[in-house]
């Protein structure tokens, strides 16, 4: 992997392989491919000047706005945990707080207000169903709205009258949290019970009745194969994956460096999953995928009520405690309206866009990440003291394994056309609008060789 040659040419993202050189359009999702026989171990110099004159550059301009609408939210509906997990990105204060009832249906009323589009709660924590009456307090408050969806993003271990009470809320989703189906790889509750008995029944029972779930995994050296693993009990449970890789700059996880994985396994696992989770219309994702997914720039709004009414823009905040918090603060929730502080929003992105320019330069991603993998870092300090690359060498990783795994469709398509060079279209090939697949295959993209596209010499 170390040894491809990958630059970014006039906004495309170009790999060499052998003769050829493939340059990849990430917002039109498109390939061009010419011959390269003059340097085949680099991009040929002459194929990006013939590519800078038959195609306009691709714009990828990083213009962060924190103030714009959110129409993405999360709601820390408590700090408090049953568990205490290693890897956990959210940082531990000594006294974690409970959200109040009126905060709760204040909360999810001035997030409606402030959205101009279809609005997703996340309902965090913590573990939310440990302050039970503001979860149902802001579920029953989320089903009033129109165009309005909530998540609720648990362990799976709650009662069975809370349970009973939220399985009611028609535009709420459950994201538990599983790590595999062995015991070992699942995390103890703080009363040293195993909770891998009572996660696996209260997803089946969800999805007994017909309601949708996520199911969300963090991977570790020690559970990596054990993910792939247990594909076969997933499939029956989900059409939507989340893999988290170990955030190791903030929360607990800081302290497991030695648990990160290996990054080449890291992006083969990821693409293993990715071809078994397509073949039964999983929707896979993680930071490149859902990336590779947009053709345009990732929302900057994000807003996270914490339970004393202050806003940040993240959700490994929880606290205002937090040494963090003031970094990444921009208002608070008041008279059930959410104020955002303009002169914190200008200061993170300044922060963001001096950050970007430092540490993303020339990194193939950018195109396509515009440095969103560090978002919190980025726009939290102009001077960063904590940055680990890991996260983007994940992120370039999977990428560059994608890439190479469209290639061979690519040829063969050009083959067909009798061709060596010209321009690839990709095309979602599947009629289900709620799947979004990266790969080729029957009930997946399609390529398309565009007839009309020359390649002047």
């Amino acid at each position: 992997m170390n040894k491809l040659s990958m630059r970014i040419v006039s906004g495309w993202i170009s790999i060499n392989i052998g003769h050829y050189d493939y340059f990849y359009d990430s917002k039109n999702k498109r390939f061009v491919v010419m011959e390269n026989n003059y340097d085949t171990n680099s991009i040929s110099k002459l194929n990006e000047e013939r590519l800078k004159k038959i195609i306009p550059p691709v714009n990828y301009e990083i213009l962060p706005n924190f103030a714009e609408p959110a129409n993405l939210s999360c709601i820390t509906i408590t700090g408090k945990c049953n568990m205490n997990c290693p890897y956990c990105f959210v940082y531990p204060v000594p006294k974690m707080k409970n959200m109040s009832v009126s905060t709760a249906i204040s909360a999810v009323k001035a997030l409606k207000k402030q959205s101009d589009k279809h609005l997703t709660i996340y309902l965090w924590g913590g573990e939310p169903s440990l302050n039970p009456k503001a979860l149902i307090a802001a579920c029953n408050e989320g089903q009033k709205h129109e165009r309005l969806s909530l998540i609720l993003t648990s362990n799976g271990v709650f009662s069975d009258e809370l349970f009973d009470k939220i399985i009611q809320v028609d535009n709420l989703i459950f994201q538990i949290s599983f790590d595999g189906i062995k015991e070992q790889n699942n995390q103890k509750l703080l009363t040293n019970k195993n909770s891998l008995p009572i996660v696996l029944n209260r997803m089946k029972s969800i999805n007994r009745l017909n309601k949708k779930i996520i199911l969300r995994s963090t991977v570790t050296k020690n559970n990596i194969s054990n993910i792939l693993n247990g594909l076969g009990l997933i499939k029956d449970l989900t059409k939507t994956y989340m893999i988290e890789h170990v955030h190791t700059y903030v929360g607990r996880s800081q302290n497991q460096k030695t648990q990160e994985p290996n990054i080449n396994d890291y992006g083969q696992v990821i693409m293993k999953l990715l071809y078994e989770t397509e073949q039964f219309g999983i929707n896979l994702l993680t930071p490149t995928l859902e990336g590779l997914r947009l053709s345009s720039p990732p929302k900057w709004g994000f807003i996270n009520i914490l339970p004393d009414k202050y806003l940040s823009v993240t959700n490994s905040i929880i606290d205002s405690s937090n040494p963090m918090f003031k970094l990444l603060s921009i208002g608070k929730l008041k008279r059930k309206k959410i104020v955002i502080s303009l002169k914190k929003v200008k200061k993170m992105h300044d922060n963001y866009i001096r950050n970007v320019n430092i540490y993303c330069d020339n990194c193939i991603a950018k195109p396509i990440c515009r440095g969103g993998i560090q978002r919190d870092l980025f726009c939290s300090q102009a001077n960063i003291t904590m940055f680990d690359d890991t996260r983007c060498k994940y992120y370039k990783s999977v990428l560059a394994q994608w890439i190479l795994s469209i290639i061979p469709s690519i040829n063969s398509c050009l083959k067909q056309e009798g061709l060596r060079e010209g321009m690839i279209l990709l095309k979602n090939n599947n009629k289900d609008k709620n799947f979004f697949p990266l790969l080729v295959h029957k009930n997946g993209l399609k390529v398309i060789c565009d007839k009309s596209f020359i390649c002047p010499h």
